[in-house]
């Protein structure tokens, strides 16, 4: 008998995880659309608003929740949680913009959303950190030294810091308190190497 091995794919890491099992390159980021899902709350629809956005929700695989007297007319007003992939969204926005009781505003709106959503990176962000000191707590002094200091920091890049933190002063409980002085003279060293060697990491 086969044991199948499963393992959850969050949607941050889609794209590698896409390119891990050999998915054809230039497709990658139009699919990944197909797996990433938003749930998007919507506030103070009409009741015709939000039965229209319900059913055209569903007529795409997708759902869209309500107020539960929105269907019996009884309430006048609902907010909404609208849930699907970011494909899926994009097609009830394309599809609102025919709709009527100004939900061709919605539409346009939800696309709007979904540009600022899907151009801001979810991607869980990595910070490197680079103690510059003799008494760290978390790296005791390791890399102190301009050249240690320097191979610490290409090996944060190597290892897919999104951003790295430089310190020149500790910050563990009873830490000696460092002068501006002596903290620029190791830092400014490190600074100068990022610049020359055009690294685009931020600092």
């Amino acid at each position: 008998m086969q044991n199948f091995q499963l393992k959850q794919v969050t949607t941050d890491y889609i794209k590698n995880e896409l390119d891990n099992i050999g998915f054809e390159q230039t497709y990658i980021n139009k699919v990944s659309e197909k797996f990433n899902y938003l749930n998007i709350k919507i506030y103070d629809l009409t009741v015709a608003q939000a039965n229209i956005l319900k059913q055209t929700a569903l007529s795409l695989g997708c759902d869209c929740a309500t107020n539960k007297f929105v269907i019996t007319g009884d309430a006048k007003q609902s907010d909404a949680i609208l849930t699907g992939s970011i494909s899926q969204i994009k097609k009830i926005a394309q599809k609102l913009n025919f709709q009527p009781f100004k939900l061709k505003i919605l539409g346009e709106q939800l696309e709007k959303f979904l540009d600022n959503t899907c151009s801001s990176s979810s991607k869980t962000q990595i910070m490197g950190i680079l103690n510059l000191t003799r008494d760290s707590f978390s790296d005791g002094g390791q890399f102190f030294e301009y050249e240690n200091a320097i191979e610490q920091l290409n090996n944060l890049i190597e290892d897919g810091a999104d951003i790295i933190d430089i310190g020149a002063e500790s910050t563990r409980p009873g830490a000696c308190e460092i002068d501006t002085n002596s903290q620029l003279e190791k830092i400014l060293p490190i600074l100068d190497y990022v610049n020359k060697n055009n690294i685009q990491i931020p600092i």
